[in-house]
């Protein structure tokens, strides 16, 4: 696997642990008795999304790697709908349908 994929592989990682620490904090609000538990959590999953993010760093340039961290922003809208119920409207799946499309631009030129 080239230094390129792996950096991109782990991008989507970042993105998705981003997503989860996001939930586990809204969780937190939602669940006062636990609030805690959920706080720490949250603060452990963007721990790792920083070393994570800082081995990206060293695969790829920070030109494509900032502008691809958008892609939290589709993976905390998944996982707040799936996991947290919360509605999504037509024009904010609009939105993460056009993250997406700019992220793959950027992604296929790395």
């Amino acid at each position: 696997m080239s230094q390129v994929t792996v950096g991109l592989v782990l991008l989507v990682a970042c993105a998705w642990i981003e997503g989860a620490s996001q939930v586990c904090f809204k969780q937190a609000v939602r669940d006062p008795p636990r609030q805690v538990f959920w706080v720490g959590m949250g603060s452990a999953a963007h721990l790792v999304e920083a070393v994570f993010y800082t081995v990206v760093l060293a695969q790829l340039d920070l030109s494509i790697a900032y502008p691809l961290s958008a892609l939290t922003f589709i993976t905390t809208t998944c996982l707040s709908l799936w996991l947290l119920r919360e509605a999504v409207t037509p024009t904010r799946w609009i939105g993460v349908t056009l993250i997406l499309a700019g992220a793959l631009l950027l992604g296929s030129s790395a």
